[in-house]
């Protein structure tokens, strides 16, 4: 027997911090779809906004940020590309929150198993997270 196709919702971001709010929507809306924990969603809405933020800042991103979402197996993938390298940008202070290596450890605490991947010559940032599987219509 034949797995059906995984269908992937797809959402195109603008290389503009203000187009931020946009990625956090577009993920949670997703997440909430699949019946993750809230606490899940929101944890999906920082990990896209500080990933995009952080490729923004990295100025790897000039043509925008794609993000994916599909089902696998009931576990909610989302695929964020360009993946920034979450290096920091400029010396300044050790302290402050949107330092590269800050997001990283911030965003490998609430996903431990995150990944950087390479991706047919693009670095692509994923993660995997359970969820219950379309609400029922």
């Amino acid at each position: 027997m034949a797995t059906p196709p995984v269908e992937v919702l797809r959402i195109h971001i603008p290389a503009s911090p203000a187009h931020l709010r946009d990625a956090r929507a577009f993920i949670g809306a997703v997440a909430r779809h699949v019946r993750c924990p809230d606490e899940t969603v929101e944890d999906l809405r920082l990990l896209a906004s500080e990933a995009c933020a952080q490729a923004f800042d990295e100025g790897i991103a000039p043509a925008g940020i794609d993000l994916r979402a599909g089902l696998e197996s009931a576990a909610l993938v989302v695929e964020i590309e360009p993946a920034a390298r979450f290096a920091d940008t400029a010396i300044g202070d050790p302290l402050d929150a949107s330092s590269g290596e800050r997001r990283w450890a911030l965003l490998t605490a609430l996903f431990p198993d995150l990944e950087r991947a390479e991706v047919d010559g693009s670095t692509v940032l994923r993660v995997r997270v359970p969820g219950e599987g379309p609400a029922s219509a």
